[in-house]
């Protein structure tokens, strides 16, 4: 479930690059470890989803900064 309410994130802000902090403090409420990798594992197993919706680029990291909903 919480794939979707990250997706919604993504979608409220298109084409922003979306630091992992920032997600942390948006979509988990900030009640994470900033150090544990929860976002990239939540990202991945969207990014699985959206392929098999015939979307298999639609989230894209920018090393070192963030990842940006592609439109």
């Amino acid at each position: 479930m919480r794939e979707f309410t990250l997706l919604r994130y993504f979608m409220a802000h298109p084409g922003e690059v979306l630091a992992t902090d920032r997600l942390l403090d948006h979509v988990w409420d900030g009640s994470l470890d900033p150090f544990s990798n929860t976002v990239r594992v939540t990202i991945s197993k969207l990014r699985r989803k959206l392929a098999t919706a015939g979307l298999p680029e639609a989230i894209e990291t920018i090393i070192g900064s963030g990842y940006r909903l592609v439109s």
